[in-house]
């Protein structure tokens, strides 16, 4: 299965960030509707930046640990084009999902074996999620947006067996993206706070220059 992302920037709350990713060559936007995130957005300011975007454009929903039923709902609300589960969900959710597009975080800790996560991996390809973003573990309860790298290494070897196109998220930033494109080669790859001001603001500046390098590793690599 193809996967719905190749240049993800998640953590958007304000319209001018998402319209300023827009025109950077972002083909996909992600809304927290975690209520502990840094990142956290109420769904009818989500709904509101959504309805602006072009069709083109993908917007992912990330939660975390939400009831199914109030994921449809802001799915609903929000005219979602994929939900991401980032919590401690399991593959069963799925099955009342079935018609939505569903992502799924793994979160990789300096413990994780590559059997291990390509265990967890064929467990949610049975349940047809469309891909997998691999994340850093930090700590018990913070899920994503920690700055932090994971192995490279592992996630090459995770990309090359696993079931599912793999997107590449943990603390990528305009510095370091596209060496990490060229090490896992990963069907996408997703940043917050490495192209941050602060959190929740996002910098024109930052967002230009991890897109541009990204997209300038991708084409070499096609070549």
């Amino acid at each position: 299965m193809k996967s719905p992302i190749r240049i993800k920037i998640c953590g958007i709350v304000h319209s001018a960030d998402a319209q300023n990713a827009v025109a950077a060559g972002a083909d996909a936007l992600g809304f927290n509707f975690y209520p502990r995130s840094l990142r956290s957005i109420a769904p009818a300011d989500a709904a509101a930046i959504i309805q602006e975007l072009p069709a083109t454009v993908c917007s992912v929903g990330v939660f975390v640990n939400s009831p199914v039923s109030e994921i449809v709902a802001v799915a609903q609300q929000c005219r979602l084009h994929a939900i991401q589960f980032h919590g401690d969900e399991t593959p069963e959710w799925c099955r009342q999902l079935r018609d939505r597009v569903v992502l799924r975080a793994i979160r990789l800790s300096p413990e994780t074996t590559l059997e291990a996560a390509l265990e967890e991996i064929d467990q949610w390809a049975s349940q047809g999620v469309a891909a997998v973003l691999l994340d850093a573990a930090v700590g018990d309860r913070q899920y994503g947006g920690s700055g932090q790298t994971i192995d490279w290494e592992l996630a090459r070897d995770i990309r090359q067996s696993a079931a599912l196109p793999i997107i590449l998220a943990g603390g990528l930033n305009p510095e370091n993206v596209g060496a990490a494109i060229e090490r896992v080669c990963p069907a996408g790859v997703d940043v917050a706070s490495g192209v941050e001001s602060f959190p929740g603001k996002k910098s024109p500046e930052l967002v230009q220059a991890f897109i541009s390098r990204a997209l300038d590793t991708y084409s070499q690599i096609v070549q």
